[in-house]
């Protein structure tokens, strides 16, 4: 007996947790062990473990006395049991053919009876194989052995969040920003979970989330056959709507994923009965967290965020200083939140203006004392100006983003007017120069890239680096006659330079300067490159030209090969990129190498290896990842993306072609809201959604799933193609029949 437990509801919380993990007694048993309520447990556990919809394992045999599943005959080694539930019992377990643990559940020996728990079992194992998210325990495989259903998924080394639950606000609002996006991409999917809780969620090892349990999810697809009652669940996690029975729609899972955030930031179960309006959150949460879940429980569906997306969203916003939709701020928590975000920006701005403040008292004070007064503002120029650079050192050894762009571009009047005060050394001078127009390139800023270079070489003379950014900066604006023109001018300084690295320069220019593979220029930006490659074989400048050359088809590069160099780009860009793996140019080529390859077979009809075409995709969204803020490897991932699709479509039986475009979907919404793709690629994207779109206009259900991806993505585009998007779209909607998501 646990004399701790003195209250009713206490004893009846700890009943319902042990009958959760399976490990309850029978309720006659546990009233036995408490008489002071043992009238009170006997008439109430049977009715609470109903409303719970929790099966209490007193019936099942004891964990000792079941013996272990035969598993002979099968793919699959038992290692041991790792727990159970009211329904399932999961084991460890070694799958022979690809030497991989995998987590194997069945049903408890206490249900091999009930068919409707079998139903759940296989419900389960369909739903999450249909879904390929990182946020989502994947399913391996799945069979009969014994009589009785089983199915593998990965095995997990960390614990679930009802035994380990977030310590901090910010821990919690990023489990919930992971468990959103996966909410919102089952839901894209026509799956709804309808058990959200924290002992369905887990983390691994490397604290990723995992959301595993979909025992009681159904997809829309499958409303009409589905026997999952609104009731079904836990109740403390359930909607008022579905308590009610009411409709039951997406709005469910948001209610029961804020009524988790609220327990992990509580530290107890919301109390659903409460005539408060709000919930009442602990002290020390801040407003803009607690507005985020006091939305997602609301008791109208209405009044919660539209999708699970939208709550992600806001939840990134918290976790990124930006003001949430579900909070009003004011504007001096608006300023509030723009300087917590983005710090360096903040100070550089309050500095700006204290060093004006400063000027303008040099100057009043100036008339007094004049020289006293040149000699203070010359020193608090020549601080400014230190203070900038660090800024400026700063911005160039982050990751590319448009804010970094509108900083420089903002500080740059000032830096150079302090730089002319100070009267700072020439070669000081080319230094920042240096940094500004390498993070200015990196953030896609051409026009500002251009200006800095050019100051640079005024006050610098001749450099092949600076020279070779220029012509970029300028070819990327589109003059491509100027940028020529600096190309060749390159070539005559570099051909026949004293070292193997400017040689290589001018090769670089060469080849910059061509438009056929084939042509002259090409042929003498080879003859280089083999000069340096027989004597320099391991010259990591000729080996990047020789790969972008073989890239490229050129006739002579695939003529001859040299000793200790590999004749294959995909090879000789893989070693480069491990050589310097912080290089983001080095990694988008080699993986554009990679989808290169795979595109010329697929245009060849040339055999492709599943695993092949798998390691393109991988590759690419590790690339992703990686580089999310470059613009290169956005545009690279949906163009990888599109192809992956492609060869699926070709050689994918009908079932799993469904699957990855909805994963396409998925991954072109996202990549969609990435303020680093061009507004051309957006294009291609919106009209190869709208293509696929008008593919289900006889499937209502489907065309709505899919139709909220292409509708937010619409209000979000602001190109020249909008108004004939936007015409486009109202038009499918009308051919399809107005059928609602909902089920009663």
């Amino acid at each position: 007996m646990n004399d701790s437990l003195d209250t009713l509801d206490e004893l009846i919380s700890d009943y319902l947790e042990k009958a959760q993990r399976g490990t309850a007694p029978s309720p006659e048993v546990y009233a036995a062990a408490h008489p002071a309520f043992a009238a009170e447990l006997r008439a109430s556990l049977p009715l609470v473990l109903e409303m719970e919809c929790v099966g209490a394992s007193h019936d099942a045999p004891d964990a000792s006395e079941v013996p272990v599943p035969d598993f002979s005959g099968t793919d699959f080694r038992i290692v041991h049991k790792i727990g159970s539930g009211g329904m399932g019992v999961v084991y460890e377990a070694l799958q022979v053919s690809l030497n991989r643990k995998v987590a194997l559940k069945m049903l408890s020996p206490a249900r091999l009876v009930e068919d409707d728990s079998i139903r759940r079992l296989e419900n389960e194992a369909r739903i999450i194989a249909q879904l390929y998210h990182p946020n989502i325990i994947k399913v391996h495989a799945a069979g009969h052995v014994g009589g009785t259903f089983f199915y593998a998924m990965e095995l997990l080394s960390g614990t679930d969040l009802a035994s380990n639950p977030p310590a901090t606000p910010q821990e919690t609002a990023r489990i919930g920003l992971e468990a959103a996006r996966a909410l919102a991409y089952a839901h894209g999917c026509g799956v709804l979970h309808c058990d959200i809780k924290p002992s369905n969620l887990f983390q691994d090892a490397d604290g990723v989330l995992k959301i595993g349990d979909f025992g009681l999810a159904f997809s829309l697809e499958d409303i009409a056959s589905s026997s999952t009652s609104p009731r079904d669940g836990t109740r403390r996690y359930m909607a008022p709507e579905r308590l009610a029975r009411k409709k039951m729609d997406f709005a469910s899972d948001q209610y029961a994923l804020g009524a988790t955030l609220y327990e992990f930031l509580a530290k107890r179960p919301l109390e659903q009965d409460s005539s408060e309006l709000r919930p009442a959150f602990p002290r020390g949460v801040d407003s803009d967290l607690r507005a985020i879940i006091a939305k997602s429980l609301a008791e109208e569906p209405a009044k919660r965020y539209t999708s699970m997306a939208d709550m992600a969203d806001d939840l990134a916003n918290y976790l990124d200083h930006r003001p949430v939709a579900a909070a009003s701020p004011s504007p001096m928590r608006c300023v509030l939140l723009w300087a917590k975000r983005d710090v360096f920006r903040a100070a550089a701005y309050l500095f700006a203006v204290v060093c004006a403040a400063g000027f303008v008292i040099a100057l009043v004070v100036g008339f007094v004392r004049t020289h006293n007064a040149m000699v203070r503002a010359r020193t608090n120029a020549q601080v400014a100006n230190d203070a900038l650079g660090v800024v400026f050192r700063h911005v160039a050894e982050q990751a590319p983003s448009p804010h970094d762009a509108q900083l420089l571009k903002e500080l740059l009047p000032y830096y150079e007017s302090l730089v002319d005060d100070a009267q700072m050394p020439d070669t000081d001078r080319s230094a920042v120069y240096d940094i500004l127009s390498k993070c200015a390139l990196r953030c896609g800023k051409y026009e500002l890239a251009e200006r800095i270079l050019r100051q640079a070489v005024t006050c610098g003379g001749y450099d092949a680096d600076e020279q070779c950014r220029l012509a970029i900066a300028i070819q990327r604006q589109g003059r491509k006659q100027e940028a020529d023109a600096i190309w060749n001018e390159i070539v005559a300084k570099f051909e026949a330079g004293d070292t193997p690295d400017e040689r290589a320069v001018a090769a670089c220019a060469l080849i910059n300067a061509s438009d056929n593979p084939a042509s002259p220029n090409c042929k003498r930006a080879f003859d280089i490159i083999a000069h340096i490659l027989r004597t320099s074989p391991d010259n990591a400048k000729a080996r990047l030209e020789y790969a972008r050359l073989l890239m490229n088809d050129c006739p002579y590069a695939q003529s001859e090969t040299f000793p200790g160099v590999p004749a294959d780009p995909v090879d000789l860009l893989a070693t480069l990129a491990e050589q310097e793996p912080y290089r983001a140019y080095f990694a988008i080529l080699h993986v554009q190498s990679i989808c290169q390859r795979l595109q010329r077979k697929l245009h060849e009809n040339a055999p492709i290896d599943d695993d092949d075409a798998a390691y393109v995709l991988e590759r690419t969204e590790r690339l992703y990842a990686r580089f999310a803020n470059h613009p290169g490897a956005a545009s690279l991932a949906f163009r990888t993306r599109r192809l992956y699709l492609l060869y699926i479509t070709q050689n994918a039986p009908p079932p799993r072609r469904s699957r990855e475009q909805g994963r396409f979907d998925e991954f072109c919404f996202s990549i969609f809201n990435s303020p680093e793709v061009p507004e051309q690629d957006k294009e291609t994207i919106l009209e190869t959604q709208l293509d696929s779109l008008s593919d289900h206009t006889d499937f209502p259900r489907r065309f709505r799933i899919r139709a909220q991806i292409v509708e937010r993505e619409l209000q979000k585009f602001v190109g020249r193609r909008k108004a004939e998007f936007e015409a486009r779209y109202k038009a499918l909607q009308e051919q399809v029949p107005d059928i609602g998501l909902q089920m009663d």
